[in-house]
């Protein structure tokens, strides 16, 4: 028989549920899948760079206190544009993001193996970092809002 990996809650024991904690407050959670949808070349990936390296040096979001925690950003796509994303962040808050503070891997991952697994990732994106231990994923996509 197989064991369920996710927890059925009765309605009553909704309760009992702690809210989220977040990285950056009511934006990105400590745990969960947060999703960014606009028009291609939009600059999704620099929004995503700027949360992560955000996170990995504890800087301010857009004004907004951030949790810092080390970052391994799965850069899908663009990987050649990584390392001036990552120079042009750092010039234009001043400061320096640390080798252990925020990695890097420059190739698509096959989500579903990792899943069955029992690897913390969920779904199927471009993008994803993770904080710690814990996932911590962004999702981009390219399309339309209707």
């Amino acid at each position: 028989m197989t064991e369920l990996r996710y927890k059925i809650l009765g309605r009553n024991r909704l309760k009992d549920l702690q809210p989220p904690s977040y990285l950056i407050p009511r934006i990105l959670p400590e745990q969960g899948l947060v999703t960014l949808v606009a028009e291609p070349s939009s600059k999704k990936s620099f929004l995503a760079v700027h949360m992560a390296s955000c996170v990995a040096t504890g800087t301010p979001f857009f004004d907004i206190p951030t949790t810092k925690g080390n970052i391994v950003y799965i850069a899908a796509e663009g990987q050649f544009g990584m390392r001036k994303r990552l120079s042009a962040w750092e010039v234009q808050q001043g400061q320096s993001i640390a080798e252990e503070e925020f990695g890097v891997i420059a190739e698509p991952l096959q989500i579903l193996l990792l899943l069955r697994k029992g690897c913390a990732m969920i779904g199927l994106s471009r993008v994803y970092f993770f904080h710690q231990k814990q996932f911590c994923g962004l999702q981009k996509l390219n399309g339309k809002i209707k």
